[in-house]
């Protein structure tokens, strides 16, 4: 067995060397146009089927988009009442999450593929009354992860599981994103 022992490392040795050497290549790939009443675009997310979501301003007020490449960009709905909205992530299913506003009270949202376009599901209620101020990210299992208030703790959201707050000894307050692993990033 020791005699394989420098076989085996080698071998590694020559994959690190030879994923080192190859360097990735860019392709630019453009999404399609905008409305021209659409001030400064800009994307936040992509996911491997190649729909980005990203975020403008129309009015004055920020409002979350999706498109593919070369589709126009579209406009996410926003729920009755709701002026404003702002996209943070997308998964392998198109579900989309990220903020809507409702007067001066923020709460956070997905937006599901459906048959006839996306659909509007606002995040619930969790522990203790607090409402989900925003979702920031979400993996291909559904698991959605986001904070309460402007100030307030951390979040983990699933179907199955409802609202659980995620509590930390220390900051960071505010997670950002959710692996398949379930390895939150904050």
């Amino acid at each position: 067995c020791m005699k394989s022992l420098p076989a085996l490392l080698l071998f590694a040795v020559g994959l690190a060397g030879s994923s080192v050497a190859q360097t990735p290549t860019w392709k630019a790939e453009m999404l399609g146009t905008r409305p021209a009443s659409w001030s400064t675009v800009w994307a936040v997310a992509v996911n491997d089927a190649g729909l980005a979501v990203g975020n403008t301003y129309i009015s004055g007020y920020k409002r979350a988009w999706i498109a593919g490449l070369g589709q126009t960009l579209e406009l996410l709905p926003l729920p009755p009442q709701a002026t404003y909205s702002q996209a943070y992530d997308i998964n392998s299913s198109g579900v989309v999450v990220g903020q809507v506003l409702f007067g001066n009270a923020s709460q956070g949202i997905l937006w599901k593929p459906g048959t006839a376009g996306y659909e509007v599901f606002l995040l619930p209620t969790g522990p203790g009354g607090l409402l989900p101020f925003n979702a920031t990210g979400i993996n291909d299992a559904g698991d959605v992860v986001g904070k309460y208030g402007i100030l307030g703790g951390s979040y983990h959201w699933s179907e199955a599981t409802g609202v659980t707050q995620i509590t930390y000894s220390t900051f960071p307050k505010t997670p950002t994103d959710i692996n398949e692993q379930r390895q939150i990033v904050a």
